[in-house]
């Protein structure tokens, strides 16, 4: 899988595991995006808003994009602290269709 424009292009066909952890210096909110026409996915967050901790099995294909947008209620994007954080985006059923 390859990273271009802070999103994650799906090549294959399958189930994949996405997981997110992170921290944050402030209050934020996240959502998951990954499939065009569907809605987000709004991250349950804890701490009082400064940490994520999620995973999510979901069918996806060729040519959805995994990405995430951040929102933090008094800060501006500009000063957003990030304190840590991983994606992972992991295919559990390989072996369907891919396109490279």
């Amino acid at each position: 899988m390859e990273v271009k424009n802070n999103s994650i292009a799906i090549t294959c066909d399958g189930l994949y595991l996405i997981y997110m952890k992170g921290s944050f210096f402030q209050e934020v909110k996240i959502n998951l995006h990954f499939r065009k026409g569907r809605s987000p996915v709004p991250l349950p967050m804890i701490n009082d808003g400064q940490r994520v901790d999620f995973t999510l099995v979901a069918s996806l294909a060729f040519k959805d994009i995994v990405y995430l947008t951040i929102n933090a209620p008094d800060t501006s994007c500009e000063n957003l602290q990030i304190n840590d954080g991983e994606l992972f985006v992991v295919l559990l059923t390989p072996g369907g269709f891919c396109a490279h």
